[in-house]
C-alpha cells in the first residue's frame, strides 16, 4: 500500500510499546515489491532516552498524526541504522490496516483528577443573546477525556452556558502536561441526589496541535495500561 499518499515526510510519529510511548517523525518512504512501503523514521526518544530495539521481532502499535487526522495501526522494526552514516532512524514495516480517527470518533476512557473551569460566555434566557461572563474559577471532577473533548462534574452548575475556560493536567504523562484550553459546552446534565450535580460534556474549542496530538497519546498510552491491567500483566 502507498502509505506516502496520507502520510507525509514530516509527520509526528509516536511508537507505542510496553506502556510507553516515544516520539519521532517520519524521514522517507521505501518503495518494496507490489506498491508496499516501509517507513523510515527517526529513532524514537522519550525524555531524551532512545527507544530500545533489541528485540525486532516484537510488535508495536504506532500513531500518525497528519493534516488529515490520526492514524493508528500496527508495525514492526525491519532495521536500526544511521541515515547517511549521521541520523539514527529505524524502518518500519506496518502489520496491519491503519485505522483513521475523525475528530467525532477519538478514543475516550474513563480518568479521575482534579478540573478547574471558568464560564466565558451564556445564553441569556430572556432575550436568546448570547453574553460574556467574567466568572470565578471553580472546581471539579475531570470523568473522562478524548483528544476531542472531555467530561467533568461540579457543584456549580450553569444551565445556560455556552464557553467556558478549563484547567487540568494529566499526571500520568510523559512531561505531566498542564492544559488551559478554551471549549463549547455540549450538554450539561443534573444528578440528583449527589454533590457533584452537574455533569459538564465540552468539546475543545481553541487547541493547538501540539495539546491535543499530546492529550491523545495520554489516552492511548491510558488504555494500554488498563488494558494490560485487566488481563493482570500489571
Amino acid at each position: 500500500m502507498g502509505y506516502d499518499k496520507y502520510l507525509h515526510i514530516g509527520d509526528r510519529v509516536t511508537i507505542l510499546y510496553d506502556g510507553e510511548s516515544y516520539n519521532s517523525k517520519i524521514v522517507r518512504f521505501v518503495k518494496k515489491i507490489k506498491g508496499v512501503e516501509n517507513i523510515v523514521i527517526l529513532l524514537p526518544t522519550k525524555n531524551n532516552t532512545s527507544m530500545k530495539t533489541d528485540d525486532d521481532k516484537s510488535k508495536y502499535e504506532v500513531l500518525f498524526y497528519t493534516k488529515g487526522g490520526v492514524y493508528r495501526g500496527g508495525c514492526k522494526i525491519i532495521d536500526r541504522y544511521r541515515e547517511d552514516g549521521v541520523v539514527a532512524v529505524l524502518e518500519i514495516a506496518i502489520t496491519s490496516d491503519l485505522e483513521k480517527y475523525q475528530r467525532r470518533e477519538y478514543f475516550r476512557i474513563d480518568y479521575i483528577d482534579k478540573i478547574q473551569f471558568k464560564v466565558l460566555v451564556v445564553k441569556n434566557e430572556e432575550t436568546g443573546q448570547l453574553e460574556e461572563k467574567e466568572d470565578t474559577w471553580h472546581k471539579g471532577t475531570l470523568t473522562n477525556i478524548s483528544g476531542g473533548g472531555l467530561r467533568f462534574s461540579a457543584s456549580e452548575g450553569y444551565e445556560n452556558a455556552k464557553k467556558i475556560q478549563v484547567k487540568f493536567s494529566l499526571k500520568d504523562h510523559e512531561d505531566n502536561g498542564e492544559y488551559d484550553i478554551e471549549a463549547d459546552i455540549v450538554g450539561i446534565n443534573i444528578r440528583a441526589h449527589s454533590e457533584k450535580k452537574y455533569d459538564y460534556r465540552i468539546q475543545y474549542a481553541k487547541i493547538d496541535k501540539v495539546e491535543r496530538e499530546s492529550i491523545v497519546r495520554f489516552v492511548f498510552e491510558r488504555e494500554r495500561w488498563m488494558r494490560k491491567k485487566a488481563i493482570g500483566k500489571i
